[in-house]
């Protein structure tokens, strides 16, 4: 009785621990974007935000200096739409959709016009 127990905590665990996965990649992008947003807003100068399969990087353009990088969690890849280019004003040149896929399964991160970030 004990072995089944095990058997379907395990399993179930190993479910929660995927899901975990997606969900913390999520919002791994969308803090990125949030803080992009204040280092361009904060330093007045143009900020990227470039995503790579399954990393991302913030940049500030004007001094072509690396401000942070990231990744997200295996098996979670990434894909985007575009670059998210912040302006001095913390808006957007074109609103960015990243979609974070693990097995199918997917989550968007959205960065609009204004600059605000959402995890749908």
């Amino acid at each position: 009785m004990a072995g089944v127990l095990l058997a379907v905590g395990a399993l179930s665990l190993g479910s929660l621990s995927s899901a975990f996965s997606l969900d913390g990649g999520s919002r791994a992008v969308a803090m990125a974007c949030s803080q992009a947003r204040v280092f361009a807003i904060s330093r007045a100068r143009t900020v990227t935000v470039t995503f790579g399969s399954n990393h991302f990087t913030v940049r500030d353009t004007q001094l072509n200096q690396e401000l942070l990088h990231g990744s997200v969690p295996e098996p979670v890849t990434l894909s985007s739409n575009g670059v998210a280019t912040f302006s001095p004003l913390g808006t957007v040149v074109s609103p960015v959709v990243v979609t974070l896929d693990r097995n199918g399964e997917t989550r968007l991160v959205r960065v609009g016009f204004t600059g605000e970030v959402e995890i749908e």
